[in-house]
């Protein structure tokens, strides 16, 4: 489910690149950066309505409604022509059933591990790794053989086989929550930690993401090739699924938040390395070593979509 989801969400700068350059070739940078961040922007921030309803009713009817619209923006993304067609199909069809997928994706793993929560979150999130480093190898591979169209058209349908796998294997364990339940818990951000956490989180995937849809765009201002434009994203994404597995090994060891603490300060070194000195490409593969972890373990099992 996160490797067609999220997945692609991490190698969506390559979209973004091809697309500033073909179908919207008129739109500055900001303008085509617009769809992307608006697809990112609502994959996140519904989390706080998807996760409630994961709550109240378990996985199988969310991940079913998601992983129709998910199939259907990719399906409708390959017919795009004009700059509304991109926003409503990529940016709002889009983020709105990533949200889902990948909120229930998550959260239906506290269902099922206790111990080894971190662990099983890392390797979930691994999905998206795998993703984020195939994708942008098969849009290379293929833009240039079979046009955009038929190649979205692949992607979309690689992305159905995933969600059909995903749908009949994803079983919640714990009964749903009450109907009455509201729809957002207020009362989670009565907890001091909970909110720094959501503040923390907010300013790492505003940087995370923002770096990930502007990379290829970057490289190729800098006037590298266009293989290396996607293979950036490649090498960035094959590599960071040992920053999402291994910190979810130790988290369980040495608890969650002194892992996240030591990796956002090794994240900021290498930010500050790749954008501010130079150009440099062997910097910009630095980016292999920033992790995404997963620290929903730190939470209750019964509230875990809310949170």
């Amino acid at each position: 489910m996160i490797f067609p989801s999220f997945g692609f969400q991490t190698a969506v700068g390559s979209v973004q690149d091809y697309i500033s350059t073909h179908q919207l070739a008129e739109y500055g940078e900001r303008d085509v950066g617009w769809i992307t961040a608006v697809l990112v922007f609502l994959t996140l921030f519904l989390g706080v309505q998807a996760g409630p309803l994961f709550d109240r009713y378990g996985p199988r009817v969310l991940l079913i409604s998601g992983s129709l619209g998910s199939f259907a923006s990719y399906i409708l993304l390959a017919e795009c022509k004009k700059y509304w067609h991109f926003m409503l199909c990529l940016g709002l069809l889009g983020g709105i059933s990533a949200a889902i997928v990948t909120t229930v994706s998550i959260a239906v793993l506290s269902h099922w591990f206790s111990r080894r929560r971190a662990l099983a979150s890392g390797i979930c999130m691994g999905g998206s790794s795998a993703g984020g480093a195939i994708i942008p190898l098969m849009l290379r591979t293929l833009f240039g053989k079979y046009g955009c169209i038929w190649v979205i058209r692949n992607v979309a349908f690689m992305a159905l086989g995933c969600y059909m796998v995903g749908v009949l294997l994803v079983r919640g364990r714990l009964p749903p929550g009450s109907k009455n339940r509201v729809t957002i818990d207020l009362a989670a951000f009565k907890s001091p930690r909970l909110c720094f956490l959501a503040v923390a989180v907010f300013c790492f995937e505003f940087i995370i993401f923002g770096c990930a849809a502007l990379l290829p765009s970057y490289v190729r201002y800098s006037r590298f090739s266009v293989d290396v434009q996607f293979y950036s994203l490649t090498v960035l994404n094959s590599m960071s699924l040992l920053g999402r597995v291994l910190p979810g090994f130790a988290a369980d060891l040495f608890g969650r938040f002194n892992i996240l603490l030591s990796l956002v300060v090794i994240t900021i070194v290498i930010m500050a390395g790749v954008w501010l000195p130079y150009v440099n490409f062997l910097l910009a593969l630095a980016f292999e070593s920033i992790p995404w972890l997963s620290i929903s373990s730190s939470s209750p099992k019964e509230p875990i979509g809310t949170r």
